[in-house]
């Protein structure tokens, strides 16, 4: 998960295309709410 705090927006894309991917962003939200 850390490709989605170096590239930002573009990794998230990505990360929410793969199977279970929305899920462990959802996860990592929930620790590290943005901003």
């Amino acid at each position: 998960m850390r490709i989605v705090m170096l590239f930002d927006l573009p990794a998230v894309d990505v990360v929410l295309a793969t199977p279970g991917g929305s899920q462990a962003l959802a996860r990592l939200l929930e620790r590290n709410p943005p901003g």
